[in-house]
């Protein structure tokens, strides 16, 4: 699995902007081939830092993802930062879930 990490810091009267940016492809992500998921969130202790998680099932998908005319959006999101934005691509080789607490705590 491929995890996306995006930090944007939107500058102040640009966030209804950039929410409507991310809205506008929100779900054409999520029903491409290799979406996991696709979310965004505001930093509730920084407002205007805007963050967006995607999990893919392979690089090949993400790949064709970051290569789509969808992802101008994203690009453009990134140029509207009021700060160096922050993008990181992760490999997951291993996903644990409750198990691991329920080993722990058990």
């Amino acid at each position: 699995m491929i995890t996306s990490f995006l930090k944007v810091n939107v500058p102040p009267g640009k966030m209804k902007d950039a929410v409507q940016t991310v809205n506008s492809i929100l779900g054409w992500t999520c029903a491409q081939p290799g979406c996991i998921s696709m979310a965004f969130y505001e930093d509730t202790n920084q407002p205007g830092t805007m963050m967006i998680f995607e999990e893919w099932e392979n690089w090949p998908s993400l790949e064709k993802h970051i290569q789509s005319d969808s992802y101008r959006s994203i690009l453009e999101l990134m140029e509207l930062s009021s700060e160096q934005p922050e993008i990181k691509f992760y490999s997951v080789a291993d996903t644990k879930g409750m198990e691991v607490i329920e080993r722990l705590r058990g």
